[in-house]
């Protein structure tokens, strides 16, 4: 099997965490979160009461209008749920709130990757966890414009891995070269079977 890798240790990489261009990139994240989780997501909410008001004054409507309100419900319910995971999963630094767990499988169905219902997680830190979730985010962001099978996220005892569908690797290096502290990144190619995976394990 053809294969390439490269390794990003603890302590090295070419883009630090901290630097004017990871910090931009961070605020303007959070900026997005906080935009759909304190301005769309209400309007939608109160879009759903109004209509929810206005169905209630029209009791005696015919079946076909009833189903009409009962589809357009629907669809703001599950735009105000997708807000709401959006909201979360653009946010890394919630995963000192919610745990690695929680925050992985949030990202895993925002971007709908494929994640196992019960698996074990690493015994992070809160701020290892955070900077985890910030890699992940980027990779399932590059990962999820790729087209084609589900990406796949597998969490064990020491380790975090992301097998995405494609020949991603020259994209995701910037990524995978970034500084950790709590962890050490190892990016693959799988030429055959046109898969990449990258891999964080929890630093020693």
């Amino acid at each position: 099997m053809a294969q390439s890798g490269y390794s990003g240790s603890r302590g090295g990489g070419r883009s630090p965490a901290g630097s004017p261009g990871e910090d931009l990139r961070l605020a303007e994240q959070a900026w997005l979160s906080r935009r759909l989780h304190d301005d769309l997501g209400p309007s939608l909410c109160a879009a759903g009461l109004q209509l929810s008001l206005l169905r209630s004054e029209m009791r005696e409507a015919d079946p076909e209008t009833s189903a009409a309100f009962d589809n357009v419900q629907t669809i703001l319910d599950r735009a105000v749920d997708n807000v709401r995971l959006l909201s979360y999963a653009l946010c890394p630094a919630q995963t000192s709130r919610c745990g690695l767990r929680d925050m992985v499988r949030m990202m895993a169905k925002a971007f709908h990757a494929e994640v196992a219902a019960f698996q074990e997680t690493p015994a992070a830190s809160p701020a290892a966890s955070v900077e985890l979730a910030t890699q992940l985010l980027d990779c399932l962001l590059v990962a999820s414009g790729n087209g084609g099978a589900p990406a796949k996220i597998l969490l064990t005892a020491g380790a975090v891995t992301l097998d995405a569908p494609g020949r991603l690797g020259k994209r995701l290096k910037p990524v995978a070269s970034r500084t950790l502290s709590g962890w050490s990144c190892h990016l693959s190619e799988k030429r055959t079977e046109r898969r990449t995976m990258i891999s964080w394990s929890l630093a020693v």
